[in-house]
């Protein structure tokens, strides 16, 4: 494209030089740019928004004087509409206006910032992680002022989304401290997706998390043995006290132990250090929660679910479980729960229970075919825990089933992403470690009951 003199061009010469500008932009931001190739898109991009300024000037100028213009007015305003600054988000046109799809401009609006601020993240993440190392380059220290971040914080503050498939309740709101909102998403992500999958239990779980460590008193209530009355008329009403009782919830610390990183990985652009550092950190943390959300003592440990359950049957066989077995499990349980209810048990003993028939020959056991959906028993979900006993033998309490929103696991404060310095640089390894603060136990034991083979 011939380069043109703002000052001098003509409405129609600026908008073909905007376009064929459009067009280069457009190309380019479907791929991994270089320095180089990010400093001429930056140069681009500065022309565009050029050039929008002077079409600006001269369409209100064609606005203050029609006659200026055999064209009609109302088709300049129209087309003036149609072309918005690069760095104003698009708008839903109102209800009188017409709708203009002849423009790529809104798809670079739309993607342009997000690009920039995810690129600064991933750049700022790995100038973070090689600080120590002396091997931090210009471009992460660009990266990193453009957003706000220090690179020599030694701790990354990272608050979890939310859950939305679950009901989960915050103390307080908190803060994203020392870095925590301007880490990548995608090393956010992936830590709680792996934190999920390798911990199954918070997917049914009442997860509730809180601004500080302090040890929380939750409140429970079980009322379902009283009733009510009916009275004639004049008479007395009954009395019949609630009893209140509550569960504490304190926060036990957690690490994934140190997880070493070499420095070709952290400075190879074509890997995602973000999001592999969630996985490693995610998963690591996941699988020690899950062993103390399952069978912990509650003294100095979690409570696990396993440990606060009820009894609610003992198998007629010490080495089989029966299809009654499983029936009188989900009946022990108070209907007021009932509904609401999920089976958990390991892999090894779910193959045992996949392949019981009922009274008709009929599987009591569904396969789920839809992603995202659990596999069912009696039309309950089954949650596999391979923390949970594997093998049928006596004594083993190898099923649980109840209502699992009385199970409750508390998260304090955010989960700690910590760099140690210098520690391995002789063998060009950078090393992280997570932390995090969490507990569990069951609120209502009576919500939750377990199988017990004789």
């Amino acid at each position: 494209m011939n380069k043109i003199v703002i000052s001098k061009a003509t409405r129609e010469e600026l908008l073909e030089a905007r376009s064929a500008l459009m067009a280069q932009l457009t190309g380019m931001q479907e791929r991994q740019l270089t320095p180089e190739e990010q400093a001429a898109f930056d140069a681009l991009v500065a022309q565009v928004n050029e050039i929008d300024a002077k079409v600006t000037t001269l369409e209100a100028e064609l606005m203050a004087d029609p006659a200026a213009d055999p064209g009609d007015a109302a088709v300049q305003q129209a087309s003036a509409r149609s072309i918005p600054a690069l760095n104003e988000l698009p708008k839903p046109p109102a209800a009188s206006e017409p709708v203009y799809v002849n423009t790529p401009v809104p798809n670079i609006v739309r993607d342009l910032n997000d690009r920039r601020a995810i690129r600064n993240r991933d750049m700022a993440l790995r100038g973070w992680a090689l600080q120590p190392t002396g091997l931090c380059t210009a471009d992460h220290v660009r990266a990193a002022n453009e957003i706000g971040f220090n690179l020599n914080n030694k701790v990354l503050n990272l608050r979890l989304y939310e859950n939305p498939n679950k009901e989960t309740r915050a103390q307080s709101a908190g803060t994203g401290s020392a870095g925590g909102y301007l880490v990548p998403t995608d090393l956010i992500r992936s830590l709680e997706t792996a934190l999920a999958y390798t911990c199954p239990i918070r997917q049914f779980a009442q997860v509730l998390r809180t601004a500080s460590g302090n040890p929380i008193d939750i409140p429970t209530v079980d009322d379902t043995s009283n009733s009510g009355e009916l009275v004639a008329e004049n008479a007395s009403y009954a009395t019949q006290d609630v009893t209140f009782s509550k569960v504490t919830l304190n926060a036990y610390k957690f690490t994934s132990k140190l997880v070493l990183a070499s420095l070709e990985l952290l400075q190879d652009s074509a890997i995602n250090v973000g999001e592999i550092l969630g996985n490693l950190l995610g998963e690591r943390i996941g699988r020690s929660q899950l062993g103390f959300f399952t069978t912990g003592t509650g003294s100095s440990q979690p409570q696990g679910a396993v440990t606060g359950s009820a009894a609610g049957v003992t198998s007629a066989s010490a080495s089989a479980i029966a299809v009654d077995d499983l029936l009188g499990l989900v009946h022990s349980v108070d209907r007021a729960y009932r509904d609401a209810g999920a089976f958990m048990m390991h892999d090894s003993i779910l193959l045992a229970v996949r392949k019981l028939k009922d009274s008709t020959n009929q599987p009591i056991f569904t396969q789920s075919y839809i992603v995202g959906e659990p596999d069912r028993l009696f039309g309950y979900p089954v949650v596999i825990n391979n923390s949970m006993a594997s093998t049928v033998a006596t004594t083993n309490k190898t099923v649980l089933f109840g209502d699992w929103s009385k199970f409750i696991i508390r998260d304090a404060l955010d989960i700690q992403l910590v760099r140690s310095d210098e520690r391995y640089m002789e063998y060009g390894q950078s090393a992280f470690v997570a932390l995090a603060r969490s507990d569990s136990k069951v609120s209502m034991s009576g919500a939750l009951k377990r199988l017990t083979q004789a």
